[in-house]
């Protein structure tokens, strides 16, 4: 059976595999995960097709078990990295990167992965590389960027699996810059399943800027698809409804995403009044880790707040 699974992987679209990280290696992107439960092992393990891609991570997650796995969108692979509390509270804070940021930068360029550990919360850091948080692929998109995994499989691939496992309403997105924009639209997407969005420094909003060349890149020419950059499923004014807690942040020296992107959400959610809890933060800072640690912390800190109701 097993020599069976392996085979059915090599000729289906996307898989899960999971990573262990040898005692001693010097391997510094898996060593960071013993962390705050020194006692797990990693075990390695693989899985077929799409609908199957979080079965390790899944089991792992209802283990307390720390781990790397990798899933392939196409040709690209992303990794996803679950670290564990010495005591688990239920709650799963997914961590979501900037376009081509490193998702370990959460970890080594923030505190709010060991403060959430430190509360109790698993935390599943998920490297989406350069995607753009996208519903889905467009002709029109660049060739190379129609390689770049979409919000979609995303959810149906990794999220979703893991959010039925918790229950609804136990998972906190937190993302920073378009890792912000693809926390919101989750957010919205899936408003049940997700109990809380914290977003940093986002561009939620594609025609504020036209010409943005990772919108174009996605979408096509504003020019040509107005209709799909206003009225489509990646511009957050179409938003209908959002999870009880919405934290957002952006910094007045934000020289790479106008702050009015934070403003005109606000506004919306305010116009729509499905979120009980609703902070916004415009604060010093810039589109950096400064402010990423300072408001990510904030913003964790009112989720302890609303979750545990002091």
């Amino acid at each position: 059976m097993r020599f069976a699974a392996v085979f059915i992987s090599l000729l289906l679209f996307s898989f899960c595999s999971r990573g262990k990280s040898p005692q001693g290696a010097g391997n510094s992107e898996q060593n960071w995960l013993i962390g705050a439960t020194d006692s797990a092992t990693n075990i390695t393990r693989s899985t077929g097709n799409p609908g199957f891609c979080s079965f390790s991570l899944v089991t792992d997650l209802a283990r307390g078990v720390n781990g790397t796995y990798s899933c392939n969108y196409r040709k690209t692979s992303y990794r996803f990295y679950l670290q564990n509390p010495q005591k688990k509270n239920g709650l799963v804070l997914v961590l979501l990167p900037g376009w081509n940021y490193p998702v370990m930068d959460w970890k080594t360029k923030t505190g709010v992965v060991d403060s959430a550990l430190s509360w109790g919360f698993q935390v599943l850091m998920c490297d989406m590389g350069k995607s753009v948080y996208m519903d889905s692929i467009y002709p029109e998109a660049r060739e190379d960027y129609k390689e770049f995994a979409t919000r979609t499989w995303l959810w149906d691939s990794i999220l979703g699996p893991v959010s039925r496992n918790i229950g609804n309403g136990n998972m906190v997105l937190m993302g920073l810059s378009t890792g912000a924009r693809g926390a919101v639209l989750m957010g919205m997407e899936h408003q049940n399943e997700v109990g809380g969005v914290v977003a940093l420094s986002g561009d939620y909003f594609p025609n504020m800027d036209p010409k943005d060349k990772l919108m174009t890149n996605s979408m096509g020419a504003y020019s040509q698809f107005k209709r799909r950059w206003d009225a489509g499923a990646n511009d957050v004014s179409n938003l209908d409804g959002m999870p009880n807690l919405v934290y957002l942040a952006h910094g007045m020296q934000d020289s790479w995403v106008n702050l009015e992107h934070t403003f005109r959400l606000k506004k919306r959610l305010e116009n729509i009044q499905t979120t009980e809890i609703l902070e916004v933060q415009i604060a010093e800072g810039k589109h950096d880790y400064a402010f990423w640690n300072a408001y990510g912390l904030q913003g964790l800190k009112r989720v302890i707040q609303n979750f545990y109701k002091y």
